[in-house]
C-alpha cells in the first residue's frame, strides 16, 4: 500500500500526539509542492492507508470539526517494524 510506510513513520514516533490529515500528507510526500491531480491522488492513498491502520486497531480517528481528520497512534507497545509486517500481508 502506497505511503503506508511514511503514515506508519510520523505517527508511531510521536504516539498520542495528535496530527492533522494534513500534517500526515506532507510528511507523506515529502513536503513537495505537488500538481493539483497528484496531491489529490497522495491525498486519497494517505488516507487509505490511515484506514487500514485504524482497522488494525494502531491508529485511532479523534472527534473534531467536520472536514478535518485529526488521528493519533494508539499502540504504544506495538513498535513500527511490527506494524509495517502485518500491513504487507
Amino acid at each position: 500500500m502506497k505511503y503506508v510506510a511514511e503514515v506508519i513513520d510520523l505517527l508511531a514516533a510521536y504516539p498520542g500526539k495528535t496530527f492533522k490529515t494534513g500534517d500526515i500528507i506532507r510528511h507523506a510526500t515529502g513536503g513537495k509542492e505537488l500538481p493539483k491531480p497528484v496531491r489529490g491522488a497522495a491525498r486519497q492513498a494517505v488516507l487509505r492507508a490511515v484506514n487500514a491502520l485504524i482497522e488494525s486497531g494502531n491508529v485511532s480517528r479523534l472527534p473534531s470539526a467536520p472536514n478535518v481528520g485529526r488521528y493519533t497512534w494508539k499502540n504504544a507497545t506495538c513498535s513500527s517494524d511490527e506494524v509495517r509486517q502485518v500491513m504487507r500481508q
